[in-house]
């Protein structure tokens, strides 16, 4: 007689796992005997090291070290022992044990305070040393690469040694670290993107909030507005009936959100539950909000009270404490002062491709300005296509126009300032871009209007050109503050490219905004952020404190000039290689998100 197998209900985690055929834990279960049998299959000459020397740990090691500029790395067997070495390193070179971390950190949460170390805290070793984990992300079996320059990295192996991280052989770790590097690094950007586009179909769901929004790596909390039996029954049937294995377990909610659970999801795995969010304290329990210090285990919290750290360690933990005591235990502060003026770019950013800014976008904008928050257009748009954006949005400031060309008043529709390109100097680029590419046609924008030559397809303003005619002829009617080249058998970045090799950079500004052969250019040294930088100057507001969001090329000196700058999911490849954070893409209401979450609307 065989025994029935067991009842759904009665297999554990793991029994239920295993008859699943996906996984949001990358690489899904795979056992150990089946990772390494994959890596020699892909790497069938690994050289094996000796006690961390030689072979492909030094192979690893100096590969890291070029990609991330740095001129030594030292392969270690995990990233805790690497942050406690970095730690000890720096804090020896200043003859000091007091450093300031995030009380979330992961020196605080899973480090126990970094006791071994004597003192702790990341962000004092970070200006000098970078740490790149093999296991989260690339798919390694486990270890850190620990760069910084060769002195440094003299003493972090040695430290490694004294850590018991020398181990005989490390080369499957580094190896596996090493095929990651060559195969998971590339697809990085494709995995954010999906990250992005995940986040917005699950930031939809009635009682799902996506932490941070949009996500900035390929990972992302989530707060859950349910019990953790009901996420853990709900995670278990979705195993039993759609094969699909989530997540094993979750985590206790952050206090931003006072019921529900919390797990952490990453494009195709799983990892641990997100470390919660500690209550403000004014008690004996060194929590958020405090200092911890000395070897005595004395301590301070709030305004004096006495607390105790852990015994034998020497210990801080510093934040920002509120101006005022919270009014709710579970109040979480802010972590860095609230942006003083917004810069946003319109089309593709917040104005979709129908040409109708959402309710949302404009709610967010009007609840900034009631605030006091100053909205900055910024846009590639001469002054003659603001008059919808103005009343749609109720927007009554000013607006960088024609690429900073123009600093245009919404409320009484007059020009401020302009930046015109010079006469000879337009018409001395218009001779040699035709020289080298024949095939191009120009127009003129100017604050009052637009001209352009016969064979230019006016798209966006057919029959309302002030002039038809010759470049010659047209350029010089008006100040120009811009010259637009349009070629129909180049993209943009093509025209580009071609326009830099044939005029070069110094002469004049050039840019798109286009994905057809379109190019604009400007006076030399005018762009959004010189006409953007301005306005901030008279409002007496520095660029660190402006957030800015854009798309495309013609954005790029305003992102790079802003404080903090969000790229649109979806937006041009250059702007998204150059600008780390993402907004949601503008039918998805991208800026009004960001916006939304960073000043509380």
């Amino acid at each position: 007689m065989t025994a029935e197998p067991p009842h759904d209900a009665q297999l554990t985690d793991d029994e239920l796992a295993a008859r699943c055929t996906r996984f949001l834990r990358w690489p899904g279960r795979i056992h150990h005997r089946g990772r390494l049998g994959q890596l020699v299959a892909a790497m069938p000459d690994i050289d094996p090291d000796l006690y961390g020397d030689g072979g492909v740990v030094t192979e690893l090691e100096g590969e890291v070290a070029a990609l991330l500029g740095k001129p030594a790395a030292v392969f270690m067997p995990s990233g805790t022992m690497a942050q406690q070495i970095a730690l000890r390193i720096h804090a020896d070179a200043r003859h000091r044990r007091v450093v300031a971390f995030h009380p979330t950190s992961h020196l605080e949460l899973h480090e126990g305070g970094a006791p071994t170390t004597g003192c702790t805290g990341w962000s004092v070793a970070r200006s000098a040393t970078r740490a790149g984990w093999s296991r989260k992300g690339l798919g390694g079996l486990s270890g850190c690469c620990l760069l910084g320059s060769e002195a440094v990295i003299a003493q972090a192996r040695e430290w490694r040694s004294r850590h018991g991280g020398t181990l005989f052989a490390l080369w499957p770790y580094a190896a596996s670290a090493l095929l990651g590097l060559r195969e998971q690094l590339p697809l990085m950007p494709t995995y954010v993107d999906h990250a992005v586009a995940i986040a917005a179909e699950l930031g939809q769901i009635e009682g799902v909030e996506v932490i941070p929004d949009p996500p900035q790596t390929p990972m992302m909390h989530l707060d859950l507005t349910v019990s953790a039996d009901v996420l853990e029954a709900a995670a278990r049937r979705l195993a039993r009936e759609e094969g699909v294995w989530t997540w094993p377990r979750s985590s206790p909610p952050t206090p931003r959100r006072a019921s529900g659970w919390s797990s952490r999801w990453a494009p195709g795995r799983w990892s641990s539950p997100p470390p919660t969010y500690a209550a403000w304290s004014s008690g004996s329990s060194p929590r958020r909000g405090t200092v911890r210090r000395g070897r005595s285990g004395r301590g301070r919290s709030g305004r004096g009270r006495s607390g105790r750290g852990r015994s034998g360690a020497r210990q801080w933990s510093v934040t920002r404490p509120p101006t005022s005591p919270p009014t709710s235990p579970l109040t979480r502060p802010p972590s860095r002062p609230l942006p003083r003026l917004v810069a946003t770019d319109l089309d593709g950013t917040i104005v979709p491709w129908d040409g109708i800014i959402s309710d949302r976008t404009v709610a967010a904008l009007r609840a900034l300005e009631a605030r006091g928050v100053p909205v900055v257009f910024a846009t590639g748009r001469p002054p003659r296509w603001m008059a919808e954006v103005a009343e749609r949005t109720g927007h009554t400031g000013l607006a960088v126009c024609a690429n900073g060309a123009v600093l245009y008043d919404l409320h009484t529709e007059t020009v401020v300032r302009e930046f015109p390109l010079a006469q000879e100097v337009g018409l001395e680029l218009a001779r040699r871009l035709r020289a080298a590419v024949p095939e191009v046609f120009f127009a003129i924008e100017t604050a009052e209007g637009f001209a352009h030559e016969p064979g230019y397809p006016a798209t966006w303003d057919v029959g309302t050109a002030d002039r038809v005619d010759a470049i010659e002829a047209i350029y010089g009617q008006a100040a120009v503050t811009k010259l637009l080249v349009r070629h129909e058998g180049m993209d943009a970045d093509a025209l580009l490219a071609a326009a830099h090799e044939a005029v070069g950079a110094a002469v004049a500004e050039l840019t798109h905004s286009s994905v057809s052969g379109l190019l604009e250019i400007s006076a030399t040294g005018v762009s959004k952020a010189s006409t953007l930088a301005l306005v901030c100057a008279e409002l007496g507001v520095d660029a660190s404190e402006v957030i800015a969001f854009g798309d495309m090329p013609n954005d790029l000196p305003m992102l790079a000039w802003a404080g903090t700058s969000y790229a649109m999911t979806g937006g041009h490849p250059e702007v998204l290689a150059a600008v780390s954070r993402r907004a949601r893409s503008v039918e998805a209401d991208g800026v009004a998100r960001v916006l939304e979450s960073v000043f509380d609307l």
